[in-house]
């Protein structure tokens, strides 16, 4: 720019400069003409960039219409397009399940830019579960795993005792006596509040809640109970009778009081399961699962299998305490697992009660 001042000009910016000529016009010439270029050029680019506007709105029009925006969004196009260009999109919500999301179209859900899942929605929500869980099973709980440990030895010892060692008299047809119905509703009352007890303020340890991968557990059972069987198969081949070692079957059919014998079979089919469910696949595998996912199915399936006192029926009860610990570790829930245990129990009370009525 000229110098708007010259008086006020620096010595040597004085020197040579005459006042007529810095009062021509040159430097204005000299800015028009570089402004004129400068308009030229903005115009240009205004159109192009006009066109490029009108192709991105053009485009991501399209995609409003076909793309429902996730929980967390990640596509930084998506979320600057214009308001009325997102007026099929959902809002967002913070910390939302996909499954409780606000609409029923779950079709499609935007991973990232250009990664559209169809069809698939519920995978995301397993993970993100999945995830939660594992988080949750690595905490230890040391008083709650100290006070477990000891039921367990105490349960077996107790069974091992009065089965082998004390010189009592056993109950003759246990499903038919009324005493047994009693004995064994006030032990699964005792040991369903030791539960309950232990898991309170962490009630995520019980594992009951909606299982998953339903039916990867339907082949699992299917696989446990064939195992079981065959297993018991050729336990009986070797010589060895695990259920008369367990005392249930009956030595004669039909029973004599038939609403006790079907009250037995309630709690021998339905309530003793759920117990022993919570007791060992909840509280137990959920205790043991931070020392490592074998330890978990492993140890509570001895532990299942120790507190029923039985030696020929040992490897028997092994086995389904394995299947059923694979279940919960799979589906992430007990629910699964007992109802293949009270299949299992119902199957066998059957078995006994054709067996003693052939007989």
């Amino acid at each position: 720019m000229p110098v708007a001042d010259l008086v006020l000009a620096e010595a040597p910016a004085e020197k040579g400069l005459r006042a007529r000529d810095l009062r021509r016009e040159v430097d204005e010439a000299r800015v028009r003409v570089l402004h004129d270029p400068a308009e030229f050029v903005d115009r240009v680019h205004a159109a192009g960039h006009a066109g490029v506007l009108a192709g991105d709105l053009l485009v991501q029009g399209s995609r409003a219409g076909r793309v429902d925006s996730a929980t967390v969004p990640c596509d930084l196009e998506g979320e600057l397009l214009p308001l009325d260009l997102r007026r099929r999109e959902r809002r967002p919500m913070l910390d939302e399940l996909l499954g409780e999301r606000p609409h029923l179209r779950e079709q499609r859900v935007r991973l990232l830019a250009g990664e559209v899942s169809r069809r698939h929605p519920r995978m995301i929500e397993r993970k993100v579960a999945a995830r939660q869980r594992d988080s949750a099973e690595r905490e230890i709980h040391p008083t709650r795993l100290s006070i477990w440990l000891a039921l367990v030895a105490l349960l077996t010892f107790a069974q091992v005792y009065g089965r082998y060692v004390a010189d009592s008299d056993t109950i003759d047809d246990p499903l038919y006596s009324s005493s047994f119905a009693a004995s064994s509703l006030t032990q699964w009352i005792l040991l369903g509040g030791i539960a309950l007890g232990l898991a309170f303020g962490a009630r995520e340890l019980l594992a009951v809640r909606m299982p998953q991968r339903v039916g990867r557990a339907a082949l699992i059972a299917i696989a446990t109970f064939l195992l079981v069987v065959i297993t018991g198969g050729i336990l009986s081949a070797l010589g060895l009778n695990p259920s008369s070692e367990q005392g249930l079957v009956p030595d004669e059919w039909p029973p004599p009081d038939q609403a006790v014998f079907a009250f037995n079979v309630a709690l021998v089919v339905l309530v003793g399961p759920f117990v022993e469910e919570l007791l060992f696949r909840g509280l137990g595998f959920s205790l043991l699962r931070p020392f490592g996912r074998m330890v978990a199915i492993v140890g509570s399936a001895a532990a299942f299998a120790a507190v029923h006192g039985l030696v020929e029926g040992f490897a028997l009860i092994f086995l389904l305490g394995l299947g059923l610990a694979v279940m919960r570790d799979v589906t992430g829930s007990v629910l699964p697992g007992y109802a293949l245990h009270a299949t299992f129990n119902a199957v066998a009370v059957t078995a006994a009660a054709l067996s003693s009525s052939a007989s």
